[in-house]
């Protein structure tokens, strides 16, 4: 029968001594087996799942202790291994049920103490399965590539079936060290839930001291190509601003991050600078229309005007004081400006964020700022880096093409049936570039493609 245990038939079992010494004289393929007693009924105390008896004979028979290639099988190496180790307690999983049996007779059989034994159950998936491949990540090397730390999943396996009696869920290692009892672990399965896992995990990194997580960031920005990968340890000015540019985007993004691999994305989304595309895209959206429609071409107008006075705080000039910089002087800034235009905060904060991020929303624009000079200073972020300075210049354009009272461009029908650049057709072409800078093999690839993108304007 399908899954059925196959027991060995004793075909050789009472066979005649003088026979079996004259096949093996012969050099006959053969094994050795564990010959059974008759009725014998093994039994453990599982620690996790009380008292387990099975008549051996019905359930396993002889088994094979040496293979006809000579190599003894595992159950037989594992049973002497652990004893010769001195181990006194096996946890394993369910799983390894059937060869407790086998264990403990090779173990009675030499004359070894028997261990205590602990069989927890299997980890299922979400479709109660049992967890694989097809569930997603599986090895310690997966999840560490996705972001997630030691620490955490420790804590999270810990919690998959045991808890120590309380509501508490994040733990440090020593405290589960502390607080771990196998009489705490329950029989039932339990399920891998990735959102779980992941909350967890940000619980973690957010605790975590920057010093410590700093090492992790610096790994997952080389593999996405925010920092060099050639980056070394031997001291050096660029070395150094690299650091900064690390240390400052750390800072940042740790308090909204649930994985290492979140400040990747944090840090790139403040690095690059949507500000056409949130204009021509979200443009009848209600929180753009209202900062638009509140003036906003005057108040880049006055932020243009009060940056070129050199009013700014001077991180902004000179990209490599940055790193050693309180940010917080921007907010003073706008404020200033706030006060020169007479905007109250609640008008000034929003197409603040706006003009110098591209976006409504997002981490707070001082600290923004800083990342951004310090990657400029440290030349990270290469290809996707739009500097303070630049983010100017591109205000200052759209300031040029006279918007309306509105603060939505004015694009004539000359311009627009000479196929002239307007921003539309810049916010287009952008997103084009950005979409292929990484896979067009050539500038002539890429050429093409804009060309194209342009042609259907």
């Amino acid at each position: 029968m399908a899954g059925s245990q196959v027991a060995y038939d004793g075909t050789w079992r009472d066979a005649n001594p003088e026979e079996i010494q004259s096949l093996l004289n012969a050099q006959a393929p053969h094994t050795y087996r564990f010959r059974v007693p008759k009725a014998k009924v093994v039994s453990i105390d599982d620690k996790v799942r009380g008292r387990i008896d099975w008549d051996v004979q019905a359930t396993i028979g002889d088994f094979i202790l040496l293979r006809s290639n000579g190599v003894p099988v595992y159950n037989f190496c594992v049973a002497v291994d652990d004893a010769l180790m001195g181990v006194t307690t096996v946890v394993r999983a369910e799983e390894h049920l059937t060869n407790t049996v086998r264990q403990l007779l090779v173990l009675e059989a030499l004359g070894f103490q028997e261990p205590f034994y602990a069989h927890a159950s299997l980890i299922l998936g979400s479709d109660r399965a049992k967890l694989s491949k097809r569930h997603g990540a599986t090895s310690c090397g997966q999840f560490r590539a996705r972001g997630y730390l030691p620490d955490a999943m420790i804590n999270y396996l810990a919690l998959l079936g045991w808890n120590d009696g309380t509501d508490k869920e994040v733990y440090s290692r020593r405290e589960l060290i502390e607080a771990f009892d196998l009489s705490r672990v329950t029989a039932s399965p339990a399920m891998f839930d990735n959102a779980k896992l992941r909350w967890l995990n940000g619980q973690h990194l957010r605790a975590m001291r920057l010093a410590d997580l700093l090492p992790l960031v610096s790994e997952h920005f080389q593999d996405s190509g925010l920092i060099p990968d050639n980056t070394t340890e031997v001291e050096s000015p660029t070395s150094t601003s690299i650091d900064a540019f690390i240390v400052a985007s750390t800072s940042i993004a740790q308090p909204k991050a649930e994985l290492v691999t979140d400040i990747t994305e944090l840090t790139k989304e403040v690095l690059v600078y949507p500000f056409l595309e949130t204009l021509t895209e979200c443009a009848n959206e209600t929180s753009i229309s209202n900062i638009l429609n509140d003036d906003f071409t005057s108040f880049v107008h006055a932020l243009i005007i009060s940056y070129d006075a050199q009013e700014a705080p001077l991180f902004c000039y000179k990209a490599s004081l940055a790193a050693n910089t309180d940010a917080a002087g921007v907010t003073n800034w706008l404020e200033r400006i706030g006060d020169t235009s007479g905007r109250s905060k609640k008008r000034l904060l929003m197409p603040a964020r706006l003009a110098l991020t591209g976006r409504t929303t997002g981490m707070d624009v001082p600290s923004q700022l800083k990342v951004i000079q310090c990657a400029k200073d440290a030349g990270c972020g290469e290809g996707i880096c739009i500097s303070l300075e630049k983010r100017i210049d591109m205000l200052r354009a759209y300031v040029s093409r006279a918007p309306s009272s509105s603060g939505k461009l004015i694009i004539s029908n000359s311009v627009r049936s000479t196929k002239g650049l307007d921003l539309d057709a810049f916010a287009k072409l952008r997103q084009v570039y950005e979409s292929n800078r990484r896979t067009a093999p050539d500038d002539a690839t890429m050429f093409k493609l804009l060309k194209d993108a342009f042609d259907t304007q």
